[in-house]
Parts: structure tokens; sequence; C-alpha cells
């Protein structure tokens, strides 16, 4: 999972073979996203997500970018009350 067309990290979500995640966590994750890519409070932005089979990295690219295949999009509104209800479990 990663913000379309921005510099910021590369989220990874686990879930057992063949399971999809919920919408819940994806939209979740993509604030998360949308967070690390310094997205306004307010700003709209595409967070686009795949399976980890469907990452590459780019041949000679020394910044990091990696092409996606059967992408996903989010179309996902930056909301500080999003992450509310998540709370880190220890």
């Amino acid at each position: 999972m990663h913000v379309r067309g921005r510099p910021g990290a590369h989220l990874v979500i686990p879930v057992d073979r063949g399971a999809s995640p919920p919408l819940e966590v994806l939209l979740a994750a993509a604030q998360i996203a949308l967070i690390q890519a310094g997205v306004a409070e307010g700003a709209k932005a595409e967070v686009q997500y795949t399976r980890i089979k469907h990452v590459r990295s780019i041949p000679g690219d020394a910044g990091g970018r990696v092409a996606l295949h059967e992408e996903k999009v989010l179309h996902v509104t930056r909301e500080r009350a999003a992450l509310a209800d998540w709370v880190r479990q220890e």
C-alpha cells in the first residue's frame, strides 16, 4: 500500500494466504500511508495497493520506486478522527 505519486512509506498488511484484509483495515492503513506521505488534513489522495507478489522493484532505480501490477486504488480523504478507534495492543 502506498500513496500514488508521492514519496512515503510502503505499508504491508499481513493476511492469511488467499485472504483479503477487511475494508476497515485497508482504510486505517490508508490513513497511515497518508500521514507518512505528508498529506494535509482534509486533502484527498489515491492510495494504491496490491498483493506483495505483484510488487516489483524498478531495475536501475536507486530511489526505491516500485512497479505494481493488478493494483487497486482507494480514494481517501486524510481525516484525523479516522484512526481514533485504533489502539496498539501489546
